[in-house]
């Protein structure tokens, strides 16, 4: 199946803004927080680095790559990395969302060694301290992704199987429309067609059940 070609247009505006929202988060920390305050270019790549979060539904898999670049990069560059790391978490969540439980799991794997690389090459040695916070964050935002899913799989099935009990239910009442309709018309119709013929009887039942020959039609060979 071709995937479906995603143009700006088409981009929902709350990702929209959630990106334009995450730039300005990365320019004002790293305004805040870097040392020597942040260089001119770090202005440009802060809106580039937030830009994929405006695709993150259309493509989550692809713009959790580009976010997880965009940040570590953005991390080097300027030293600070609770935004970058927030813009990564809210990434994970959408791909466990809208992704399959294993590729969520191997992607929350990879993810959370990007983020001890990342940490090694900020603060030159591993730190317990930024690793306990941010490693299991990654997994908690793809344990509530996966299920948000699982919940929304479980609704959705309901919903089909409640859609399909209406559909049986419907079908049965037509069915019964139907044999009704047939059976006014199948009954009736031959009945009236034979007539008085509808009442004849042998002479010899008549006789047996005590049924008045007055009460009889006649046969046609006269008994």
């Amino acid at each position: 199946m071709s995937t479906p070609k995603v143009s700006a247009a088409r981009l929902p505006r709350l990702d929209v803004a959630l990106a334009a929202a995450a730039a300005i988060a990365l320019m004002v920390e790293g305004a805040v927080r870097a040392k020597g305050g942040l260089p001119i270019g770090a202005y440009l790549l802060a809106p580039v680095a937030a830009a994929p979060l405006a695709w993150r539904r259309q493509t989550p898999l692809a713009a959790l790559i580009a976010i997880e670049v965009a940040a570590f990069t953005w991390v080097l560059a300027t030293g600070v990395t609770w935004v970058a790391t927030a813009m990564v978490l809210v990434e994970l969540y959408t791909v466990a969302l809208y992704g399959k439980r294993n590729r969520s799991l191997v992607v929350a794997g990879v993810t959370a060694v990007a983020v001890v690389l990342t940490i090694i090459l900020h603060e030159g040695s591993f730190g317990f301290g930024g690793a306990a916070t941010r490693i299991p964050m990654v997994f908690a935002a793809v344990a509530i992704g996966d299920t948000r899913r699982a919940r929304r799989a479980l609704a959705a099935a309901a919903a089909e199987r409640a859609a399909r009990l209406e559909r049986d239910r419907e079908e049965e009442s037509r069915r019964r429309v139907q044999a009704a309709r047939l059976s006014t018309l199948l009954v009736p119709a031959p009945v009236a067609l034979v007539g008085r013929w509808n009442w004849w009887m042998p002479a010899g039942l008549a006789r047996l059940l005590r049924i008045d020959k007055s009460m009889r039609t006649p046969s046609p060979s006269g008994a």
